[in-house]
């Protein structure tokens, strides 16, 4: 075991293997028990590996840990849902979405923002808490990029002209492509 940040990190798989969603369960209930939450990569960049999000999400929540998910090399190029049991999913602007990184696209499940009102931290730095409220009262927490916010309205224009569909089967074309 070692430490990030302060944080134990209990198991590491390699960045070229996809994680098996039974050995998960198996390790989740053997040496995890006390684990509260279960951070996964879904795309790894490099070797292209695309983890299992639905079946994965499903036995994380099948024993009771918070699943967060970085998402920033699939989200747009692939179906999620955080319905499946994502409680914190972070996406970025730079890959799919074809845009200079600056941008997080962050979804938060209730069960997350419960445990995060749970810990008392008042700092400002990392806290996405500050976000919790952003759209109903218009009041951002930090200045925002205006011309990345157009980029993204942009972006998101082409997607749905495509049609999602279209786009995941674009995206699922040139993965087998690079195999």
């Amino acid at each position: 075991m070692r430490a990030y940040g302060g944080v134990p990190i209990i198991h590491r798989v390699e960045y070229t293997k996809i994680l098996d969603p039974d050995k998960v369960v198996q390790f989740l209930k053997s040496e995890a028990r006390d684990a509260r939450v279960v951070t996964m990569v879904h795309c790894e960049t490099p070797s292209g590996t695309l983890n299992n999000l639905r079946e994965l999400a499903r036995v994380v929540k099948s024993e009771g840990k918070l699943l967060i998910v970085d998402a920033v090399s699939s989200i747009g190029g692939v179906e999620i849902d955080v319905k499946w049991g994502v409680d914190i999913l972070i996406g970025g602007s730079q890959k799919v979405l074809n845009l200079p990184s600056g941008l997080t696209i962050l979804a938060v499940s209730d069960e997350a923002w419960e445990a995060m009102e749970r810990v008392d931290y008042r700092g400002f730095y990392l806290n996405i808490r500050l976000w919790r409220d952003v759209v109903e009262k218009m009041e951002f927490p930090y200045t925002h990029s205006e011309p990345l916010i157009n980029g993204l309205l942009e972006s998101l224009r082409m997607i749905h002209e495509e049609g999602l569909d279209n786009v995941y089967r674009r995206h699922k074309a040139v993965a087998r492509g690079c195999h």
